[in-house]
């Protein structure tokens, strides 16, 4: 996803991360814009994890990731849904087409 000196690939726009109990959305333009304005510098483990960590304790979204918490495995299909629908109203703004 990282390409060296520019951020992230441009046809790459967000990374979803599920688990039964929670799921993270990475929205990179934006988190590239916060590494640059931060300063930090390479994609590492202490980026990913800690921007979605601090975002799961504050509830902050200023860098660019988004936690929402749910219980059960049906709830995180939900959100799922929710993301692939919001990519396809997105992609037909844009003259585009996002297929299911």
């Amino acid at each position: 996803l990282g390409k060296e000196g520019s951020g992230f690939r441009e046809e790459v726009s967000q990374v979803l991360v599920l688990s039964p109990g929670l799921s993270v959305v990475y929205h990179l333009q934006k988190l590239h814009q916060w590494q640059r304005e931060n300063q930090q510098g390479c994609i590492t483990e202490k980026l990913v994890l800690g921007r979605a960590i601090h975002a799961l304790r504050t509830g902050e979204d200023h860098s660019g990731v988004s936690v929402v918490c749910k219980d059960g495995s049906a709830l995180v299909g939900d959100v799922v849904r929710k993301w692939a629908d919001n990519i396809r109203i997105s992609a037909a703004g844009r003259g585009g087409v996002a297929v299911p």
